[in-house]
């Protein structure tokens, strides 16, 4: 572990969300940082957990739950470099509903070529076309074994139908994305490590989304 490197990736990402007012990471202390010691500046928030109670009357959930989950898709589909573990305990809240992310331990990577495909797997699935999603599957994931193309394709078909009535906006990310990995699984299709953090990482803002606001829409 080298908590030097974490300190800089806390610093990159800060670079790319320059200038924005709505998002805060700590600031690095170099001079008490190296391999082994991580020193960053203490930043006098809540939980996000806190935001909607009375311990924290001036903030407004709504706000902070689309704060947040704008932060995480702007790393993902943006810049290719996205906090991998935003759990309630990684989350603070600042005055103004400014959201702050911290523990930057897990991060995970998707080039520009990766992004795109998430991209059309996310509207193929709004467009209920299984064919087109299968075979973008196929393209992020290693076959373990001889693929049946027609095998799942049927069963993404049958996986779109249980949607079938959702309009796109209603879709809860979570779900569908569980939906496409447990069929990936029965084909033996491997997950590269960064597309399942980012799988995880999604679904972790969105049920704090929804938490903070049920009618909160990822999609």
């Amino acid at each position: 572990l080298d908590l030097a490197r974490e300190g800089h990736i806390i610093e990159r990402v800060s670079a790319q969300f320059a200038g924005d007012a709505t998002v805060r990471l700590p600031a690095v202390h170099w001079p008490l940082t190296g391999e082994r010691v991580l020193t960053l500046e203490y930043l006098d928030g809540v939980k996000v957990s806190a935001v909607g109670t009375a311990d924290a009357p001036d903030l407004d959930p709504v706000v902070v739950a689309a704060r947040g989950a704008d932060f995480v898709f702007r790393q993902i589909l943006e810049h290719g470099l996205f906090h991998a573990d935003p759990h309630p305990g990684n989350i603070l809240v600042l005055p103004d509903n400014v959201v702050a992310f911290i523990d930057f331990g897990i991060i995970g990577r998707v080039n520009r070529q990766l992004r795109h495909r998430l991209a059309r797997i996310i509207l193929s699935i709004g467009r209920r076309d299984a064919e087109r999603l299968a075979s973008l599957v196929l393209e992020v994931t290693t076959p373990l074994q001889a693929v049946d193309l027609a095998a799942l394709t049927g069963d993404v078909e049958e996986m779109l139908d249980r949607y079938a009535g959702v309009p796109i906006g209603e879709l809860s990310l979570r779900d569908v994305l569980g939906s496409v990995t447990g069929a990936m699984a029965r084909h033996r299709l491997q997950l590269a490590a960064d597309l399942a953090l980012l799988i995880k990482a999604v679904s972790t803002i969105e049920s704090i989304g929804r938490d903070l606001d049920p009618s909160f829409k990822i999609v």
